[in-house]
């Protein structure tokens, strides 16, 4: 398990905190040298396996180097899991022929390979390591390492901890990772050293999500697997979304992130009936609500953001009001920081809420009972009563009142999309997009109107009114109804895919 620090002093902290469980700890520290080697054409990376050379250095003992090759494993919210195996070199230049035979796949050029072989970049590194017998009798390896992965000049920071089981029950890191929470500022690290030396190597910035995922699963898959699976794929968006924001602070990513917050809640929503845990359902739900709630502003945020852009549609029409411009600055002013926002992406509380739901998906900590119908109907039930209570009707006429109660009813129409999330994939991917992208076309015209709405607001605080405004105002939201009602009746005339 790997995390990234955000945080000073970090030995003297880890070694406060294991201080107090009174348990016996062996602590060394030691230099590391790693050099990582491919051909040109990543030969290896299409295998997905991972090749260094690696010197130890450590006082008054001489130094060792060995070889280690990594292969194809899994990561799941910052749990990595990879076999790999290590052989005592005495030059910094790997012999393939001396891993087991047995690893390789059948098609692969040993000799062609190690003819090609080339260092792509290299890590430097401190490695402070806390060998810790658990009360249970597990081992755990605590690893702290500070140093950089060089790469043709160019440089990336190396701080993060790890935490490996070397025997036992793997609940005895997610354990040892609730204490370290308690005493730092820490956030899942979903990349190793590796990726991101050779995302250095080769100019690549690491890439975020820019939309929520549909759940990918086995269409035959029972209850149980789609929930976890679907689990899995939420906290891995939600993580990147976290690592993208820190990396780079804008409200969008900002705003994925909260609808990751929803996907994962939403999941829980939609299983309720079938999860037998319902104490521990509801605990974790009651975490997400509070975070969704804690980020509850991020929605009108960018409202105002889109409000104040000197390129957006709107600008034009506010600058002919100073006092409405400055009026939507002080509001605007009044959102959190970035440095807050950072704050609570590394803090204790949500660090405990990752970690419990990677608990949940690795040890399957929530039972899920089956259904009585198949998951495909399952499925399509779900999606039904969805799209019910998403329904846009209503009896108002005059347009103000019908913008009212289509704002009402926006929550419903993105419930009803997330369920498509979730259970989507169990139909035909073309015939789907199509149907949700009708009513992506009424979210966004909804978005829009909550834009005007939220304009309205800040023109009724000036004073005096400015009539000029509040006329264009009044004609946009009427001409926005319009359209936001013809998107709806051509949503409403596409067959709903998993009655097709």
């Amino acid at each position: 398990m790997k995390f990234l620090v955000e945080d000073t002093d970090v030995v003297s902290k880890v070694n406060k905190y294991l201080t107090t469980l009174t348990l016996p700890v062996d602590y060394s520290v030691k230099n590391l040298k790693n050099s990582y080697f491919d051909t040109l054409s990543m030969t290896l990376r299409t295998y997905d396996f991972g090749l260094r050379t690696r010197t130890y250095s450590a006082p008054d003992t001489p130094n060792v180097t060995e070889q280690t090759i990594k292969t194809a494993g899994q990561v799941v919210g910052g749990l990595h899991k990879r076999p790999e195996y290590n052989v005592q070199i005495d030059t910094n230049q790997p012999e393939l022929a001396l891993f087991p035979a047995d690893i390789w796949p059948t098609h692969a050029n040993l000799q062609q390979i190690q003819e090609q072989l080339l260092c792509l970049f290299s890590t430097d590194f401190v490695r402070h390591t806390w060998q810790i017998t658990m009360p249970c009798g597990s081992e755990v390896e605590l690893v702290y390492d500070v140093g950089e992965i060089t790469s043709s000049g160019k440089c990336s920071v190396i701080n993060e901890i790890e935490l490996e089981l070397t025997t036992g029950d793997i609940t005895s890191i997610f354990s040892l990772a609730q204490g370290l929470f308690s005493c730092l500022s820490l956030r899942p690290g979903l990349e190793s050293k590796a990726a991101r030396g050779y995302n250095l190597f080769h100019h690549r910035e690491m890439s975020y999500p820019s939309r929520l995922p549909v759940v990918q699963t086995e269409r035959k898959a029972d209850l149980s697997t789609v929930f976890y699976t679907g689990m899995a794929q939420a906290l891995e968006h939600l993580q990147l979304c976290v690592a993208g924001y820190l990396a780079q602070p804008k409200l969008d990513i900002l705003g994925d992130f909260v609808d990751s917050l929803i996907l994962i809640r939403h999941g829980f929503w939609l299983f309720e009936q079938h999860i037998v845990d319902e104490q521990q359902r509801d605990t974790v739900r009651k975490d997400l609500s509070h975070f969704i709630k804690l980020f509850s502003w991020v929605d009108n945020a960018q409202l105002f953001t889109e409000l104040m852009n000197k390129s957006g549609a709107y600008r034009k029409k506010i600058d002919y009001s100073e006092q409405l411009v400055e009026q939507l600055k002080l509001e605007h002013r009044r959102f959190p920081d970035e440095e807050q926002v950072k704050k609570l992406m590394v803090s204790e509380r949500f660090n405990n809420l990752q970690l419990t739901l990677l608990e949940l998906i690795i040890n399957k900590t929530i039972k899920v009972s089956p259904s009585d119908q198949d998951t495909r109907a399952f499925a399509a039930q779900k999606l039904e009563q969805s799209l019910s209570q998403a329904q846009l009707g209503g009896e108002q006429t005059h347009y103000i009142d019908v913008a009212k109660r289509l704002l009402s009813q926006r929550k419903q129409l993105i419930r009803s999309l997330l369920t498509g999330n979730w259970l989507g994939a169990f139909f035909e991917d073309s015939i789907r997009q199509n149907y949700r992208n009708a009513w992506l076309d009424v979210l966004e015209g909804m978005n829009e109107l909550q834009t005007l709405w939220l304009l309205d607001e800040q023109l009724d605080a000036l004073s005096p009114r400015n009539e000029k405004l509040c006329s264009w105002f009044d004609m946009k939201i009427e001409h926005l109804v319009d359209t936001i009602s013809q998107s709806h009746q051509h949503a409403l005339s596409i067959i709903p895919y998993w009655r097709d």
